[in-house]
């Protein structure tokens, strides 16, 4: 009895911290707010700063392909006809030096971005 209570509260455990690490929400942004962003496990979400200083949501790109590194993730999506590479190296302990946003355009035009990211 006692082990069937310990297996039953362990896999609780373990979804629980499954299901909290699923909505876990990072807000990244480049230098001077140029692009701002929320990333989550399956969608981005990016933020326009209006003139008088509120922020709103102008799109959420859910059509994106993801890969988990050792210990951040690489996210490639399209977005307004350019397509974005967001690499976060570390997610323990984000980095303005080893983070990263490439933009391309359609006549291959790439400029590439360092990223202030934080655990929201």
């Amino acid at each position: 009895m006692k082990s069937l209570f310990a297996i039953i509260l362990f896999t609780q455990l373990i979804t629980a911290q499954a299901a909290s690490a699923n909505k876990e929400v990072i807000f990244c942004h480049t230098p001077q707010f140029f692009k701002s962003f929320l990333i989550t496990k399956n969608k981005v979400v990016f933020i326009k700063k209006d003139s008088d200083e509120t922020k709103r949501e102008i799109a959420s790109v859910s059509s994106l392909r993801s890969k988990l590194t050792k210990s951040g993730f690489v996210k490639e999506l399209n977005f307004e006809g350019d397509k974005y590479f967001i690499n976060v190296k570390n997610t323990a302990a984000f980095s303005d030096v080893d983070d990263f946003m490439s933009v391309r355009s359609l006549k291959g035009h790439e400029m590439t971005y360092s990223l202030s990211c934080e655990l929201i």
